[in-house]
């Protein structure tokens, strides 16, 4: 790695303190996410980049299933409930602006 000692360790504490996320400019739909799991990702925990950006702890969804359409492997529909502040708001729904946000697991 190129560069001073302390911009390296400037960087690795950065890394070590910075959330893992989608990498930076990358786009991920909530269908480009789920597909990274065994099953669609049933049981992973989801939510907006926005809500994670906003700083809104404990809200995400909890996918209980999904399911891509044959041709178009980033668009589908996704099920799960969905938590707000750590409580589950409703039961299972369909889950809103799957493909107009982008997505991240929490």
């Amino acid at each position: 790695m190129k560069g001073s000692p302390a911009f390296r360790a400037l960087i690795e504490e950065f890394a070590a303190t910075t959330p893992l996320r989608q990498p930076i400019g990358r786009k991920s739909n909530l269908y480009e996410v789920l597909k990274r799991f065994p099953e669609l990702g049933k049981g992973v925990k989801v939510a907006p980049l926005q809500w994670v950006d906003k700083g809104l702890k404990d809200c995400y969804y909890l996918v209980t299933r999904a399911e891509l359409k044959p041709r178009r492997i980033h668009h589908g529909h996704a099920w799960g409930v969905r938590f707000w502040k750590g409580r589950p708001v409703e039961k299972e729904t369909q889950i809103k602006g799957d493909l107009r946000w982008n997505w991240t697991t929490v």
